[in-house]
């Protein structure tokens, strides 16, 4: 049994929802990565009901061909206990394909739609090459360093700054280099603030300009008067997913 699974679970049906609508998916950067090669996809699954399908994309991007789809299973019905599933595919090559920005492949699970199931899901593992032989393909991980892989596409920056102005009206930016690049340049979230670090002597108070870079997020705030000017509190989420 797995320490930890994701369970995706439906108690009140919906209505009207289109067949192929819903579906939970992982998403790998460049489509280039995989193309033309061999892999391996694992997963453990329990619950109840029955999954339309199993199926993998290869998205081309913004301004790219159209996607590709690759059906792994179809129909799949859900066992009360931990089972496994696994498929060795043949990528398809992506020559003579356009790629534009953002292009990935993905993992894609389709759920039921318009009733109810328990999807139980854990150890999903994309691997290279054959490794069918092996009896679990999902690796041990050092949850530091994934958590590090996560935060090129999304993360919280907070951001405390305290200096002296010696007038009102001065400019002061402040900067927060970043431990590692995003993976493009992100967009910025509705910025997460403290109520209980209220900002003080600040002339621009609510419209803080907030520069950002895949390196860093700076923030510039105006004194208001002569003294200390304090900003506590804030957390700017960045978003770089594809």
């Amino acid at each position: 049994n797995p320490t930890a699974f994701l369970r995706w679970q439906i108690t009140s049906a919906a209505f009207g929802q289109t067949a192929g609508s819903c579906y939970i998916q992982q998403k790998m950067e460049n489509v280039r990565r995989a193309s033309g090669k061999k892999r391996t996809i694992t997963l453990y699954m329990k619950g109840t009901g029955t999954l339309p399908s199993l199926y993998l994309v290869q998205n081309f991007g913004a301004g790219g061909s159209a996607q590709n789809v690759i059906v792994l299973q179809s129909a799949v019905v859900l066992q009360s206990g931990w089972t496994k599933y696994q498929y060795v595919v043949d990528v398809p090559s992506v020559a003579e394909k356009t790629i534009g920005q953002n292009s990935y492949m993905a993992f894609c699970i389709q759920v039921p739609v318009n009733s109810t199931y328990t999807l139980d899901l854990a150890h999903v593992s994309v691997t290279r090459g054959d490794t069918s032989g092996q009896d679990d393909c999902f690796p041990a991980l050092d949850y530091t360093a994934e958590e590090d892989k996560c935060r090129r596409f999304f993360r919280y920056v907070p951001m405390n700054v305290i200096w002296m102005a010696s007038t009102g009206n001065i400019q002061h930016t402040h900067s927060v280099m970043l431990p590692e690049p995003m993976r493009a340049l992100p967009a910025l979230g509705a910025t997460v603030y403290d109520p209980s670090g209220t900002p003080s002597n600040i002339n621009n108070a609510g419209q803080n300009i907030v520069f950002v870079s895949r390196e860093s997020v700076s923030l510039q705030v105006i004194s208001q008067n002569a003294g200390y000017v304090q900003v506590s509190g804030y957390r700017f989420p960045l978003d770089a997913e594809i």
